[in-house]
C-alpha cells in the first residue's frame, strides 16, 4: 500500500481498470489522464493538455489522490501511536504493594478512515503520435501532456479514415445494390 523510507512516506496513486491515473493541472484546475510508463522515458514534466501549463509532475495531483494520500498517512501515524502507548504503557506486575499505586490503561479507539477515489470517464483517449504517451482529456483537441505537441492534425487524420471508411462502406453496398 505505501512505502517508508527515512522520513519519507511514499503512496502510490491507484490506475483505472484501463490503466490511467488522474492528473489535475494547477493553472486551469482541469482534469485528465496519463498511462504512466508510455511516452517520454526520464521526465519529470508534465503538460496541461488544456491550457498548455508546464510543471513538475508532483504539481498536477488530483484533490482526491491527495485526500486519499493524506487519510493512508493519518491511518497510519495514529495505529503506530496506539502501539507505542501500549507498550509505554503496559501493566507491570510487582510482587510488593505499596500505599499508593497507580494504573495506566491505554484504551485503542477506530483507526482513521482511509479515503479511497475512482478516477473519472473521460470522453477521448489518445495515443501520441510524437512520444507515445497514452492520456485521455474531456472534448477532442489537446496538448500531449509529455512532448507538448497538439493533437489537431493527428486527430484530423483520425477522422479523415473514419470518413473513407465510412465511403469506402457505402460504395460496397450501392455496388451491391446495382449488381442485383
Amino acid at each position: 500500500m505505501f512505502n517508508i523510507t527515512g522520513d519519507r512516506m511514499t503512496i502510490p496513486m491507484q490506475p483505472d481498470e484501463d490503466g490511467y491515473t488522474g492528473r489535475e493541472c494547477p493553472e486551469c484546475k482541469a482534469y485528465f489522464k496519463i498511462v504512466f510508463g508510455t511516452g517520454l522515458k526520464g521526465t519529470t514534466d508534465c503538460i496541461c493538455p488544456y491550457c498548455g501549463h508546464k510543471g513538475d509532475h508532483s504539481q498536477f495531483y488530483t484533490q482526491d489522490q491527495i485526500d486519499y494520500a493524506m487519510s493512508v498517512a493519518k491511518n497510519y501515524m495514529v495505529s503506530e501511536l496506539q502501539k507505542v502507548f501500549k507498550n509505554a504503557f503496559k501493566p507491570k506486575h510487582s510482587s510488593r504493594k505499596g500505599l499508593i499505586s497507580i494504573e495506566f490503561k491505554v484504551k485503542t479507539g477506530r483507526l482513521p478512515p482511509i479515503q479511497f477515489y475512482q478516477e473519472a470517464k473521460l470522453e477521448t483517449q489518445v495515443e501520441c503520435k510524437q512520444c507515445t504517451l497514452k492520456y485521455a482529456v474531456f472534448g477532442v483537441y489537446a496538448y500531449c501532456p509529455d512532448c507538448g505537441i497538439h493533437n489537431s492534425q493527428q486527430i484530423l487524420e483520425m477522422n479523415l479514415e473514419l470518413a473513407q471508411k465510412e465511403l469506402d462502406l457505402a460504395a460496397t453496398s450501392l455496388s451491391r445494390e446495382w449488381c442485383k
